[in-house]
């Protein structure tokens, strides 16, 4: 028999970072990305029993019945870091992009080295065509910048002359860079890639939709913050980076339906998960919301699927894990693989104390319906 975690389940403010900690070898982080991107390894939590199942991105659809829900974060990495150099003593310098505030053309970025720039400081980026002047110090490493282009629009030489920020566990990686965006990314803004989407093909979108599972896209502008680890001991005495997000209405009501007609909300990785969690009112409706800017606490838990990118080490994107998989689980859960993770909830409202399961799906073969009620 599995030996069951029996110990009783942490209130938020007394969880500890300690419990999502872990070792990570880097010689087994994956350096570049698999050839399909479907071909990613999935790990998936038989949560009645405790025990893993090793399968591919590509798999997903033997998990998923008509009339779930697949929220995606559409959001579009900004070619955010430029190099260039310091006008006059020549200096390298560097700039990563974090979000426009408010002013013609004026940012908030890190700029190394910035203890070396004083306010006023001019900066040739690339081949001279865009220019930054260094403004004040907002802390945290944070800068404002006013970027000027000598011709066209600022946005289109950010396009032209920036790369797109790699995680920081990445080196020296080389390849085709449209891999750092999801095939359904349209909107810019994020510092850094929604991970578990990347591995969705065109190919794999159209198999659910033929599947009649229901495809919702929401927006959230991933900031640096997501690569933090947790300093602090409780994760309740974290301090939560501001993220943009968005919501619409249609989306909140496709999502509303399909799990009032009993199917589930399978949130494709944290930044989805957290942007529906932000919008769930106390009995798990969503609502349509727009914060530009804001950190997102996620507390609703609409979600009956969690399927994220593989978290670091004290990531603070593991605690939006806890309910799906306890810490020990997940720990476990690792192993040599570093596979995504699909944490199956039990189909009930989250915020209630039912834990009926969920009823078999009719669109499937027999095999993919032991599929989907082992993992409940």
């Amino acid at each position: 028999m599995p030996q069951h975690d029996q110990r009783p389940t942490p209130t938020p403010s007394s969880l500890s970072t300690a419990d999502f900690d872990y070792a990570l070898p880097p010689e087994l982080i994956a350096q570049a990305p698999a050839a399909r991107r479907d071909d990613a390894r999935l790990l998936v939590v038989h949560r009645a029993t405790e025990s893993l199942e090793h399968r591919r991105v590509a798999d997903l659809p033997d998990y998923l019945c008509a009339g779930d829900a697949l929220a995606l974060n559409d959001t579009r990495v900004l070619p955010a870091r430029l190099l260039g150099h310091r006008e006059g003593s020549g200096g390298a310098v560097e700039l990563l992009l974090l979000r426009e505030e408010e002013g013609p053309d004026t940012w908030r970025a890190l700029v190394r080295p910035g203890r070396r720039l004083a306010p006023g400081a001019r900066v040739a980026l690339g081949d001279g065509s865009l220019s930054a002047e260094i403004g004040a110090d907002l802390g945290d490493g944070q800068r404002l910048v006013r970027l000027t282009a000598a011709a066209g629009a600022v946005d289109a030489a950010i396009e032209r002359l920036g790369v797109l920020p790699l995680p920081p566990y990445i080196h020296g990686y080389s390849g085709d860079q449209s891999r750092y965006q999801t095939v359904y990314a349209r909107a810019t803004g994020s510092a850094a890639a929604p991970t578990a989407g990347l591995h969705f093909t065109p190919e794999l979108l159209e198999q659910l939709r033929q599947q009649e599972v229901r495809e919702v896209y929401l927006t959230l502008h991933v900031g640096l913050g997501t690569f933090r680890p947790v300093a602090a001991a409780l994760i309740a005495e974290h301090r939560l980076h501001a993220e943009w997000a968005d919501l619409s209405a249609g989306a909140a009501t496709t999502i509303n339906s399909a799990r009032a007609a009993g199917g589930r909300c399978v949130a494709v990785g944290t930044t989805s998960a957290r942007t529906l969690e932000t919008a769930a009112d106390q009995e798990g409706q969503l609502h349509p919301f727009h914060l530009p800017w804001l950190s997102l606490q996620g507390t609703g838990r609409p979600a009956d699927q969690l399927p994220p990118a593989p978290l670091q080490p004290a990531d603070a994107g593991q605690r939006l894990c806890r309910p799906g998989a306890n810490p020990p689980r997940l720990r476990r859960g690792r192993g040599p693989a570093l596979p995504f993770l699909l944490f199956r909830r039990r189909h009930a409202d989250p915020l209630t104390t039912n834990t009926s399961p969920a009823p078999p799906c009719p669109c499937s073969p027999p095999r993919d319906q032991e599929n989907r009620r082992a993992i409940g």
